[in-house]
């Protein structure tokens, strides 16, 4: 392969990783949904910034005006980050938020081939239980619970009763259980 060729790859990987990560916001936002494994959405959103950055550093001498610009700011968005940090933390939570939304892994208290229990994270969110519904692509948020206190992991999971507000569950830890009521 020639330079051409691993420049437009690189460009193709670029721009698939990008409709993935559009696909994925618009499953988070329209059906409270995502792709599988929490893992999946930062490996993609991660590829999309660094590929962008990549194709920035080979090939900025090359292309438009407007490939320049686009390209550039996967150079420029983690320096710009970087610098807000120095300069002031809450400047550096409004610019980096959405960076840092993304690179935060959730606590998961308890996992099976069905549901998933999470803590939400992040340092501008509540404490909340998160429970998810595992499909064969996505996983679907069907409730959360908030929090006073950091749960234990849990060993098992029922689901009691459903409702069309709120989903009640009965949990254990293998020595108590305790019954969560999920809100929808």
């Amino acid at each position: 392969m020639n330079k051409h060729n691993y420049q437009k790859l690189l460009v193709y990987i670029h721009f698939i990783l990008l409709i993935l990560l559009v696909a994925d916001v618009f499953l988070i936002v329209v059906f409270d949904m995502s792709y599988c494994t929490y893992w999946l959405d930062r490996v993609i959103a991660f590829g999309w910034l660094m590929s962008g950055l990549l194709i920035f550093i080979f090939y900025r001498r090359k292309g438009k005006l407007w490939s320049k610009l686009y390209y550039g700011t996967f150079l420029f968005y983690p320096i710009t980050c970087a610098l807000a940090f120095f300069i002031d933390r809450v400047f550096f939570t409004i610019i980096a938020s959405p960076l840092i939304t993304i690179l935060l892994i959730p606590d998961v208290y308890y996992s099976d081939s069905k549901y998933e229990i999470r803590g939400n994270s992040g340092i501008m969110t509540s404490k909340q239980l998160i429970l998810i519904e595992k499909r064969t692509l996505v996983e679907k948020l069907i409730g959360t619970e908030s929090l006073t206190e950091t749960p234990a992991k849990y060993s098992n999971l029922k689901i009691i009763k459903e409702t069309t507000d709120e989903i009640e569950s009965l949990v254990g830890d293998g020595k108590t259980q305790s019954v969560i009521l999920f809100q929808k």
